[in-house]
């Protein structure tokens, strides 16, 4: 997992509760959100599973009795490119997650988005997105290492978001940067 130590140093530079945490922290930051990662992992994996297709995903957080919907406001914001919760958002407290699928599908068919990498399909790119917030769902039950209390909220925030990005990509056995779907979103929507 250090081949994800400068991409995820990249991320908390250029997160905006980035000014809230000191500098000396992102060198705990960084091992603790693949260790999150990592125990997301433990925790999501039925026995016997190591990754799952994007069908196989679904069917394995419909199982866990999370519900899944689907949103269809396929026009983005106007003024700014589109944030990350446009696309994909979860409701601890209802147990769902949302997929605005027609919303990634307009994406997807964006010509400023660049082709996908070899191996991953739309079908992976919708699973990306619930993967991740299939993780802020269940955080909350992982055992956190016990550093965790000295974090401030942004510090806990940002760790949580590098995790969710971590265990998406192996959760689904991606063999592409956490930050993918980032990236996609960067180049979608040049400034």
């Amino acid at each position: 997992m250090d081949i994800y130590k400068d991409e995820l140093s990249e991320f908390i530079s250029n997160h905006p509760l980035r000014v809230f945490c000191p500098k000396t922290s992102w060198q705990i930051l960084i091992p603790m959100a693949i260790g999150l990662a990592h125990s997301g992992l433990t925790f999501a994996r039925t026995e016997g599973e190591v990754s799952y297709s994007p069908e196989s995903l679904e069917e394995r957080i419909e199982s866990s009795g999370i519900e899944i919907t689907e949103s269809t406001a396929e026009n983005f914001p106007s003024g700014s490119s589109p944030s990350w919760t446009f696309f994909a958002w979860s409701d601890p407290d209802k147990q769902m997650l949302s997929l605005n699928t027609a919303a990634i599908r307009k994406l997807l068919s964006l010509k400023t988005c660049p082709k996908l990498p070899r191996g991953i399909t739309p079908q992976t790119v919708h699973a990306l997105f619930l993967a991740h917030e299939w993780f802020h769902l269940f955080i909350e039950r992982i055992e956190k290492p016990l550093e965790w209390i000295e974090l401030s909220e942004s510090e806990r925030i940002i760790v949580e978001e590098m995790s969710a990005r971590i265990f998406s990509v192996l959760i689904l056995g991606v063999p592409h940067s956490p930050l993918f779907l980032d990236r996609l979103l960067i180049q979608s929507f040049p400034s």
